[in-house]
């Protein structure tokens, strides 16, 4: 029997979604979905796939989706009317609620603005969990706390803020001290290096040689004049002004977005500390010894929500178990923490 792939379900999708799409534009989109970037090759194996069966034909007509060619030769997947309605009663019936709740939870994502996105999940962070998780909240935490660095590839800045996932994801940690960036920085302002015999330099060369482009520069020339010199002036900023918070810093970074959003970090099953986004501050504040930053939450990991929710079921010290009260001194915990009687 004749069966949509997942991938071909998708590209039907996305043709009713946009009502008009390049191919390219297609790839760029489901890149975003899959986990594993898609080559041309794929998309084009199932495009064919899809006007070839007989089935398929059919369901691209319920579509009513057609291919054409534009004036510059470019093939472009093109839907006469967005029939949101129309897919999604025909997901719902061949695909079951499940699915049309996790495509439209993904249309929703895709499309909302990061603000709305934050609000969203905060609302329905009140229902799901004990204690609610703020993705706004700014804690102080000490630099020396974070060791480990995340994989980017797992979250998104604008997708995630506030969000509790279980998994291996807090495992597949790199250690920061050894990231190009904060060797590098510590080359230049303790060693006394040149920026062009710094690892941050050479990684940022690697970088232009291989997509053209690293903070928003085309050169390695380019790359000192603008983005080191930009690293200085934070550099000495911070040693002279102290560690201010986004809302107070005079200065932004041009190549930078959410510039009013605090360094952030993940939070793993154990409580550690995993920085996600805001590596240059992290290296500066380690270097000149800063006792405290300010972080926003981007993550937590499921199993440490747990241990919040039980804390905060608690109204005693004695009644905690003893992996949880190891934890009391987490700054992720102060709050709940203080309305616990010894």
């Amino acid at each position: 029997m004749d069966y949509l792939t997942d991938l071909e379900k998708d590209i039907l999708f996305l043709i009713g979604q946009h009502g008009e799409i390049t191919q390219d534009s297609l790839q760029e989109e489901l890149n975003r979905v899959y986990s594993d970037q898609l080559d041309k090759e794929n998309i084009n194996e199932s495009i064919a796939s899809l006007f070839n069966s007989q089935i398929l034909t059919r369901n691209v007509n319920q579509q009513n989706s057609f291919v054409k060619i534009s004036e510059h030769g470019e093939m472009i997947l093109r839907s006469q009317q967005n029939s949101f309605l129309k897919r999604g009663y025909l997901i719902l019936k061949n695909e079951g609620v499940g699915e049309l709740s996790r495509r439209l939870y993904r249309l929703l994502y895709q499309n909302a603005p990061p603000s709305k996105i934050t609000t969203i999940r905060r609302t329905c962070n009140r229902y799901r969990y004990t204690t609610p998780v703020d993705p706004l909240k700014t804690y102080w935490i000490k630099p020396s706390s974070i060791r480990f660095r995340t994989n980017q590839r797992f979250f998104s800045n604008k997708n995630d803020r506030g969000k509790v996932t279980g998994g291996s994801w807090d495992l597949q940690r790199f250690d920061f001290e050894v990231h190009p960036i904060f060797v590098g920085l510590e080359e230049r302002f303790k060693d006394g290096k040149e920026w062009h015999e710094t690892a941050y330099y050479h990684w940022a060369g690697l970088h232009i040689d291989a997509v053209g482009r690293f903070f928003g520069c085309t050169s390695r020339e380019e790359f000192v004049e603008k983005r080191c010199a930009f690293v200085e002036s934070l550099y000495t900023n911070i040693r002279t002004d102290g560690y201010k918070t986004q809302e107070e810093a005079e200065f932004a970074d041009s190549n930078r977005r959410h510039q009013t959003v605090e360094m952030t970090v993940n939070v793993g099953r154990n409580g550690e500390f995993l920085v996600y986004d805001g590596h240059h501050r992290l290296a500066i504040a380690k270097l000149l010894d800063i006792d405290e930053i300010p972080v926003n939450i981007l993550v937590r990991h499921a199993d440490w929500q747990s241990i919040r929710d039980e804390v905060a079921h608690q109204n005693h010290r004695e009644t905690l178990s003893e992996n949880v009260a190891q934890h009391l001194p987490h700054p992720d915990l102060t709050d709940l923490v203080n309305d616990i009687d010894e």
